[in-house]
């Protein structure tokens, strides 16, 4: 089915690039046609002008002003010469990730395929592994390519991913730096096979619990969250629960 879909986009591709060059013959052959039009106009004044001037002493007002409707003409044919043709640009080339493509996960700063979609979530396998995450933490890497009949690809080793700690303190951070910090740590704990995590945001005016929990409910690593019970700091700590590694 998905080399289905890359065939489909390549023919469209080239249909899109048939169809322009197409508008852009049409396009041409209408301004030549224009052109040739009033070079044929401007060359009958110029004649008749030509004519009237002959016709006149070269002292005479008349003559003097052929000469200078002349001269304007000339100038005006410059202007109305053929055009070189211009090759109809492009439109830019879709960098939006499809499954089986090679992509960058920007919160690990690996590569990985693309093995699924699901509306703004996605599920990449990095090695032997696989990790779900957002579609907007994804870059294209590289378009798939078919596969060579009866060659085997080769596995990519992921590094072993040294464990984040068990918490991550983000008292003293700005709400909008809480974002990209958690959605690294989440995947490094992730990564490390780490079921439980703590995060620590203090109580406060309760700005940072609050932008915590909304990015952890949106989280596709994140099972289930808490706050913190007394012996782990209260309201001043949500406790995370994250999804097993599937390999």
């Amino acid at each position: 089915e998905a080399e289905m879909g890359r065939t489909r986009s390549r023919a469209l591709e080239a249909e899109l690039r048939t169809r322009l060059r197409e508008v852009e013959e049409t396009r041409q052959e209408i301004i030549d046609a224009a052109r040739s039009q009033a070079r044929r106009e401007l060359a009958l004044v110029r004649s008749e002008l030509r004519r009237l001037r002959s016709s006149l002493p070269l002292e005479a007002p008349a003559a003097q002003a052929a000469s200078a409707a002349l001269e304007a003409i000339e100038a005006l044919g410059e202007a109305v010469q053929p055009l070189a043709p211009v090759e109809a640009p492009l439109p830019p080339p879709d960098e939006t990730p499809r499954v089986g493509d090679t992509v960058y996960v920007s919160s690990l700063g690996q590569t990985g395929e693309l093995v699924n979609v699901d509306g703004q979530e996605a599920e990449v396998r990095v090695g032997s592994f696989r990790l779900r995450t957002r579609m907007s933490g994804l870059e294209l890497h590289a378009r798939a390519e078919p596969a060579a009949t009866g060659v085997e690809g080769r596995g990519v080793r992921v590094p072993d991913v040294a464990s984040p700690g068990m918490e991550l303190d983000l008292r003293g951070r700005r709400a909008e730096e809480v974002a990209p910090v958690l959605d690294q740590y989440l995947d490094s704990a992730y990564l490390a096979r780490l079921p439980w995590v703590r995060i620590i945001h203090g109580k406060g005016m309760g700005v940072l619990k609050q932008v915590v929990r909304e990015f952890l409910a949106e989280h596709p690593l994140v099972q289930s969250y808490r706050p913190g019970d007394a012996s782990e700091g209260g309201e001043g700590v949500t406790a995370v629960r994250l999804y097993a590694r599937s390999d």
